[in-house]
């Protein structure tokens, strides 16, 4: 019997006319936009259902060039976020003792202009060389006699159960531990650009309310996750002027006259325009191996960019989120950027058509990022158990992450994936059959395409035990069988001519 791994799911494209739309102009003040910033959380690990503590962190900033780096460091080596060509600084990230860090700007602390920021410089000695959130609180003391420049909010956890929220201005330092019910009696702490010991001015308080919002009824039900994260909330449009869902949204925007269908602007949701990557560190229970620390990351916006796990216990990270010439993936997630957003100027380059990222048949940029990330999620997070009592050499963990990191890359890159793959006996030969791919992710239209063709050694696609068969231009392909052979596993994909 010969199996088949098929993970490719049909479409079906509806369209609207414009007397389908409601006649609603969603509205927004440009003068009281929030500036560059980020939302955050911390999950302890008493408050998560399976014990372990997530650390979450989109980072909203100008500049969209992002990566991730492996630093071999003494005495700890770590993987932080950081720009190309950036080799001293990082915003967040984890080391090989299980240390996870990451920060968020503090508008409402007095500030100091005129400097270099120092939050990157911070982050960058702390993940080098904490190993409990008791020395990063007292490293963050001596910062504090010195004075810094950047006032900012950091969140911590560690592989011994420590973990809470530091609120640094340029001179005091205003401890939340994650582990004080009365600070946080649900196990969350949210932050966006202003402390709680600060002053008035709350930059952030709606996504700071709505990230709450979504965060708080996950962790009452024991449904919060690394997915939850990423895809619920990371990815959220609403805003304090509109709620856009369901997708697409059913209103408009006017901009210097022209009607913009099912599309909003979305500078103060959760996923905005200048959220330029996003990462969470899902931590272990106390006593587990912290090389089992899971990093996951996207280097582009939530909404148009899949998610996927990097361990420092492989030595390295994929050439896809730190290559020669910046990261492919984040290049290749400023092309959605290009195609989601309105190229209008500042401050109205945060219009996005909502139509292309999930249409009414439910197809879109959402719908094929969602859906590589389940391909490998469930995957990732079994191998991640197994480890816990075997742990694997470096080599195959780094493998695993590689081979995702290119997955991730070819799925947006490539045109629309094969589908109804099918199968049919001939004498000694199997012929596997499916109608052609005419069109990308962006829906641009294909006149011609090649099919790669894979076999496997089980039905895991992402397993990196992949063999290449051959490529075709046809729709058709012919695989020899020897005598007495009744299982195997195919996959065809289509690649560019």
């Amino acid at each position: 019997m010969i199996l088949l791994f098929k993970l490719y799911v049909s479409i079906s494209v509806m369209f609207f006319t414009s007397s389908d739309f409601e006649s609603s102009e969603n509205v927004y003040n440009a003068s009281i936009a929030d500036p560059e910033g980020c939302t955050t959380a911390l999950i302890a690990g008493w408050a998560a259902p399976d014990g372990r503590p997530l650390l979450w962190k989109c980072r909203d900033v100008s500049l969209w060039e992002q990566e991730f780096h492996y630093h071999d460091e003494t005495p700890y080596s770590f993987i932080g976020i950081t720009y190309v060509n950036e080799e001293t600084q990082v915003w967040g990230g984890v080391n090989e003792v299980g240390f996870a860090i990451e920060n968020a700007n503090a508008w409402n602390f007095d500030d100091s202009s005129g400097v270099p920021d120092d939050d990157g410089v911070i982050q960058y000695h702390a993940l080098q060389t904490c190993a409990t959130v008791e020395e990063f609180l007292a490293y963050m003391d001596t910062t504090a006699r010195i004075g810094r420049t950047r006032p900012s909010i950091y969140g911590v956890f560690d592989a011994f159960g420590g973990a809470g929220m530091l609120e640094a201005s340029l001179y005091e330092n205003f401890w939340f531990d994650a582990n004080d019910t009365s600070l946080a009696p649900e196990g969350i702490m949210v932050r966006a650009n202003f402390a709680y010991a600060g002053g008035p001015n709350h930059v952030g308080q709606y996504r700071h309310d709505r990230a709450l919002e979504l965060i708080e009824p996950a962790v009452a039900d024991s449904s919060i996750s690394v997915n939850f994260l990423f895809d619920i909330v990371s990815r959220d449009l609403t805003t304090e002027y509109l709620d856009p869902y369901p997708l697409p949204y059913q209103g408009y925007y006017i901009y210097n006259g022209d009607t913009l269908n099912f599309s909003i602007r979305d500078h103060d949701a959760i996923n905005r325009e200048i959220t330029q990557s996003n990462y969470i560190v899902q931590g272990i229970i106390p006593g587990e191996n912290p090389l089992t620390s899971t990093l996951w990351v996207q280097v582009g916006e939530p909404i148009m960019t899949p998610y996927m796990p990097l361990w420092v216990a492989a030595g390295s990270v994929p050439l896809e989120v730190d290559g020669e010439n910046g990261s492919s993936i984040c290049l290749r997630a400023r092309e959605l950027f290009n195609y989601l957003y309105y190229p209008y100027p500042d401050p109205y380059d945060d219009i996005i058509n909502t139509n292309k990222i999930l249409d009414v048949s439910g197809y879109g940029v959402l719908s094929e990022v969602r859906r590589v990330e389940q391909g490998y999620y469930d995957f990732v997070q079994a191998k991640v158990e197994n480890w816990r009592s075997s742990f694997p050499p470096a080599e195959e963990i780094e493998a695993l992450q590689d081979s995702i990191a290119e997955l991730v890359y070819n799925e947006l890159t490539e045109p629309f994936p094969v589908d109804d793959l099918a199968v049919n006996y001939e004498a000694d030969s199997l012929r596997l059959s499916w109608p052609p791919v005419v069109r990308t992710l962006f829906s641009d239209t294909i006149s011609t395409a090649r099919y790669s063709i894979y076999s496997g050694e089980t039905a895991e696609p992402y397993s990196g035990i992949e063999i290449l068969l051959g490529v075709t231009s046809d729709t058709t392909f012919a695989i020899e069988i020897n005598s007495g052979e009744n299982s195997g596993f195919y996959q065809v994909r289509a690649v560019y001519p």
